[in-house]
């Protein structure tokens, strides 16, 4: 989720750029189907055929989101740099003080009752990612020496130790290793989505070599036949092997998950376009998702999702969802702008030299 701001600053594939505001709005929408709707069951496919279809599909693709941000670091390598670091640490703590001073948008946080929301910034409680994300750049310089200057053989023969690991214990029975890989959602498994990435830029695998097209059609096999067999198990076996299969389809450390995100990066890695406004958007995607999650403000989004759901259906429940989701979007890259402004000037002070975003 971050926007490689423990990058040196460089050009900006516009590409990849757009990759990461298409997997915000994904992670979004993700966000929308845990808060709006109940969790699927097997007798949905018999009571709403069609809408239950189209969520499977929907959650199955937004699941690939997070790991696409990791492994697009692990793509272009992450350095850490002590200006770099702040800037990811400022962007956190604007966020987290300026929607404190606005406690009103929901019930939850009236100004009378902001110990759970400071409580919540403070120990990262509502942005699990962040110091998964702040982990993984202190590895990093260890995961690049390793991978650039390891025997390809032997990074080869690491990561698919790790990976058979993840997918046994951390997978396949249910994150049985004591919690260790926590689904996909720790730093464990951002290591191994790191060194993936680094891995296939630097020697290209077979697979990946493919045309963008093939590389998409590969990705989109990989959403629509777990999403197939989910449909198949609710009809054909019921609840019971419905619901731990189905559970195990949207998990982020799901092999199919992992490999549907690595198709669609090194498919959209061989695009070729430039965009500024992309470029300019997509350096305020990690605000989207401080944003939204605030404890201030979550609550409100989650009502406001709820409302549309129970008070809409079909094609104008999707199209208004989409709209709002597009206005919240925008909200967070035009708040975000205020924080670009005020810390531009004042870190070329701190640190003698021109920043990022």
């Amino acid at each position: 989720m971050s926007n490689n701001l423990v990058v040196p600053a460089k050009t900006r594939l516009s590409p990849i750029e757009l990759l990461r505001i298409v997997a915000m709005f994904l992670i979004l929408i993700q966000h929308v189907n845990y808060q709006a709707t109940a969790w699927i069951r097997a007798d949905d496919f018999y009571t709403t055929t069609a809408p239950t279809v189209t969520r499977v599909v929907i959650e199955q693709t937004a699941v690939c989101a997070v790991n696409l941000f990791v492994l697009i670091s692990g793509w272009f390598s992450i350095h850490v740099k002590r200006e770099s670091l702040f800037t990811l640490l400022v962007q956190y703590f604007f966020f987290a003080t300026v929607l404190l001073v606005f406690p009103g948008l929901s019930d939850a946080c009236s100004p009378g009752d902001l110990k759970d929301p400071i409580r919540q910034v403070v120990t990262f409680d509502c942005f699990w990612f962040v110091p998964a994300y702040l982990m993984l750049c202190l590895l990093s310089p260890g995961l690049n020496a390793f991978v650039e200057q390891g025997n390809r053989r032997t990074v080869r023969a690491f990561i698919v130790a790790f990976f058979v690991f993840q997918t046994v214990w951390g997978w396949a029975l249910g994150d049985a290793a004591s919690g260790m890989f926590s689904c996909g959602y720790s730093a464990i498994s951002f290591t191994g989505l790191y060194l993936l990435a680094r891995y296939v830029r630097l020697y290209r695998p077979r697979p990946f070599q493919l045309r963008a097209c093939l590389q998409y059609l590969i990705a989109g096999m990989l959403i629509a036949l777990p999403a197939l067999a989910s449909f198949i198990a609710a009809f054909a076996w019921g609840g019971g092997l419905f619901d731990a299969w189905y559970g195990r389809s949207i998990l982020y450390s799901a092999p199919h998950v992992i490999l549907c995100a690595l198709f669609i990066l090194t498919a959209t890695a061989r695009l070729h376009f430039t965009s500024q406004w992309i470029n300019k958007v997509a350096a305020s995607a990690f605000a989207v998702y401080l944003f939204h999650l605030h404890p201030c403000v979550f609550p409100y989004f989650k009502q406001a999702t709820q409302w549309l759901y129970g008070h809409y259906s079909g094609a104008a429940y999707l199209l208004l969802t989409f709209g709002f989701l597009v206005t919240v979007f925008a909200a967070a890259v035009l708040v975000d702008q205020i924080r670009i402004l005020c810390w531009r000037p004042l870190a070329r002070r701190l640190f003698s030299g021109r920043m990022s975003a």
